[in-house]
């Protein structure tokens, strides 16, 4: 897993099991870097969290992710 400097990352205040947590945040990065139409992180949170609904994930595992970060992406992007 990788993390990039100063852009918008799901943090969760909740201790998490490292097995749905890392599927999530794959999920998660596929769905924002991996996109076509350049959707903001906020997008690939809520597509990351209607999957896990379509999935049949426990809330548990999906339901306490929220952005920490910088609010402007696009602009902390071109700056790297």
């Amino acid at each position: 897993m990788f993390k990039m400097p100063f852009f918008p990352e799901p943090a969760s205040s909740r201790k998490k099991n490292d097995k749905p947590a890392r599927d999530f945040m794959e999920t998660f990065y596929d769905k924002w870097l991996s996109s076509r139409n350049n959707i903001s992180p906020a997008e690939a949170l809520h597509q990351t969290r209607l999957q896990c609904i379509r999935d049949k994930k426990p809330t548990k595992d999906w339901a306490p992710y929220v952005l920490v970060g910088r609010r402007n992406w696009q602009a902390a992007a071109q700056s790297c």
